[in-house]
């Protein structure tokens, strides 16, 4: 991608990634790990993100940040999420924030970077009534699923 991003360490498994996010508020550890979840007779790999206490370990995905960074965070997560679906080619990748606010900020970065992202990934929203469709700009998504470009 050309894209901006940070770089990044694999934290055991490939299942979680940590990042150092550098703006107006000095370094803040960044956390992004994917998990399995069984939805209907589905498997979907649920993304979540959200800011590392260095201290406890623990990651606080509700946390507003400010850094002044978010393209280039944004930018990071959806380079590791191409790498993630390289490693596992098959996943179903769900994406919501915890907020209609989160969710609505990931939706403007993907339509903003949609090109470079559709490169490597297929796209899909959920609209409000639950209804999955290639994602479009102009319609607001309350959650995501990634999956890996099939060519």
């Amino acid at each position: 991608m050309d894209l901006e991003w940070y770089e990044f360490e694999v934290v055991g498994d490939y299942s979680e990634y940590e990042f150092n996010s550098i703006g107006a508020k000095g370094i803040i550890k960044k956390s992004v790990k994917f998990t399995p979840f069984k939805a209907g007779n589905a498997i979907f790999i649920n993304l979540s993100f959200g800011d590392k206490d260095s201290k406890t370990g623990k990651v606080d995905d509700g946390v507003i940040t400010n850094n002044g960074d978010p393209e280039k965070v944004l930018a990071t997560i959806a380079f590791i999420v191409i790498l993630y679906l390289d490693l596992h080619p098959d996943a179903l990748i769900y994406a919501e924030g915890r907020t209609p606010a989160r969710t609505r900020m990931y939706q403007m970065s993907i339509n903003r970077n949609s090109k470079e992202i559709r490169k490597k990934v297929s796209i899909y929203g959920f609209t409000e009534d639950n209804e999955l469709q290639p994602f479009k700009r102009k319609i607001n998504y309350t959650a995501f699923l990634i999956t890996k470009k099939t060519f």
